[in-house]
């Protein structure tokens, strides 16, 4: 397994406190076995909430989302399991990762990636200055908003039953349930699952089945973009 302190170099983090490093690198199952070894559930809880915090300063600074609508969905965007699993993997986090012998299948899983970003982000916090905190984060946020303040402009949720609306008085729902620690939502319409998305959220998941709805919708209806 890499060396943890081998990823805080390419960082250029110099760790006061090496252990809650390792911490934030150790997955529930690592525990389990090894009780002495504390796990990175608390850290991802407050790595959630400090991106969370990050990426709407950063928006609130940076971008020009013209109002709060677009804010919110350009924030909801960024702050997926699927962006922060993109990092993740250009950060080669799951290397680091520290699981019980047998359940290694979960390195590739996109939930267990964007954990270990949370939890590495709330290491970094606890650990570091103010500035090495923040250096670290407009390094993940800068290419995320860059990528998705591009696309921001309706949310898919209302454009697709704007357009349905248009000409249809068929009701849409989304049948929404947890499976696995893991949202998954269908979008109905006219009686069948037009899309399906997952998501580490309802809205997530819901936003999800939204945006590929609204592909196929338009494909469907040769709606130009």
């Amino acid at each position: 397994m890499a060396s943890i302190k081998e990823l805080l170099l390419n960082l250029d983090i110099v760790p006061n406190d090496i252990s809650i490093f390792e911490q934030a690198f150790t997955h529930k199952s690592y525990h389990h076995v090894r009780p002495n070894k504390p796990h990175y559930e608390m850290l991802e809880f407050l790595g959630d909430s400090l991106l969370n915090l990050q990426t709407s300063l950063y928006i609130f600074q940076n971008i020009d989302a013209k109002n709060e609508g677009n804010a919110t969905i350009l924030r909801s965007q960024i702050i997926s399991s699927v962006s922060f699993a993109k990092i993740s993997d250009k950060l080669q986090l799951s290397k680091y990762l520290k699981v019980a012998k047998g359940s290694e299948e979960i390195l590739n899983n996109t939930k267990i990636k964007a954990d270990i970003l949370e939890s590495l982000t709330a290491a970094i916090y606890l650990d570091q200055d103010k500035k090495t905190f923040e250096n670290f984060v407009k390094k993940i946020l800068h290419s995320l908003v860059k990528k998705h303040s591009k696309k921001v402009s309706k949310d898919p949720k209302s454009e697709f039953q704007e357009i349905i609306q248009s000409f249809s008085k068929t009701s849409i729902k989304y049948n929404t349930k947890k499976v696995d620690n893991v949202f998954e939502s269908e979008l109905i319409w006219d009686n069948k699952i037009y899309g399906y998305g997952k998501g580490n959220s309802i809205k997530e998941a819901e936003l999800e089945a939204a945006k590929k709805s609204l592909r196929k919708l338009k494909k469907e209806f040769n709606i130009k973009k």
